[in-house]
């Protein structure tokens, strides 16, 4: 179920979905400031022998940027604050960073949850608690960025039978809603102790669809509690992220345009599954 009790998106996948980007992010205690080439290769070779092949391995690192203010002026500092890996493939469509205290894995090729992200998320983990051993879990995180795109839409108001009203706010205004030409807005979710969602979405002018007017969907959900590292309950808050941040999505859409935008066939597959 969702956090916070909100409603269950139920079965459905969408027939054109409109993700763009999804993110998961997991951090956790750090060991040590650097992974090691051998744990690198340890932890992609045992997510191969589950299926999940990567086709590069650079090396990445994480910087800090630190300012010494004197008399002589202000001296900037780059400090690498931590070195690991970055590990991809279709090129670079999926990728996976290895640090000392995260994991974090994007693709821009998004079906749903138990086919783009759980399965990596799974190898991954299992190589991090075998080959880092991570004591503790700070936080976890899914990330959806969905543009929702129609050539024909001209103006913001164009989404007013596509958005729920409450997200669309002054676009619907009697005065002012014809002639807004953009909007953006924030939203930020207490969903629990230490969880909750940030919401950024909003009509835009998008150069990519010919100029017309694109609605952004950004949706950030995220666990703060500190428990014990353990891989397999990492991946099942993760999935608890996943089904909260899919009922967000239907809560932004009008109900006729959420079944309008499902599969004719959605048999037991679902975008939470």
């Amino acid at each position: 179920m969702p956090l916070a009790g909100l409603p269950p998106a139920g079965r459905a996948l969408l027939r054109d979905a409109p993700v763009e980007l999804a993110i998961a992010e997991i951090r956790f205690a750090g060991v040590g400031n650097s992974v090691s080439t051998d744990q690198a290769l340890a932890i992609k070779e045992l997510a191969e022998e589950r299926g999940i092949k990567f086709t590069s391995m650079e090396p990445a690192q994480r910087n800090e940027l630190l300012v010494d203010v004197n008399a002589s002026g202000a001296s900037p500092q780059v400090h690498v604050r931590a070195r690991g890996w970055q590990l991809g493939r279709d090129g670079g469509k999926l990728l996976a960073t290895i640090m000392p205290d995260s994991l974090v894995v994007q693709t821009s090729q998004y079906e749903r949850w138990s086919v783009s992200l759980r399965p990596v998320l799974e190898s991954l983990l299992l190589g991090f608690e075998q080959h880092l051993e991570p004591k503790l879990l700070h936080r976890l995180g899914v990330r959806y960025v969905n543009r929702l795109v129609d050539t024909e839409a001209k103006a913001p108001n164009a989404w007013r039978n596509r958005i729920s009203d409450s997200f669309l706010g002054p676009i619907l205004d009697p005065v002012i809603g014809d002639k807004v030409a953009a909007a953006q807005q924030q939203i930020e979710l207490a969903l629990g102790d230490g969880q909750g969602a940030l919401l950024r979405h909003g009509a835009f002018v998008d150069a990519a669809a010919q100029n017309a007017i694109s609605y952004l969907m950004d949706i950030d959900v995220f666990d703060a509690t500190t428990r014990r590292f353990i891989s397999a309950d990492a991946i099942e808050a993760c999935q608890r992220l996943n089904r909260t941040a899919l009922s967000l999505f239907k809560q932004a859409m009008r109900p006729e345009s959420w079944l309008a935008a499902q599969e004719e066939n959605v048999g037991s597959k679902s975008e939470s599954d």
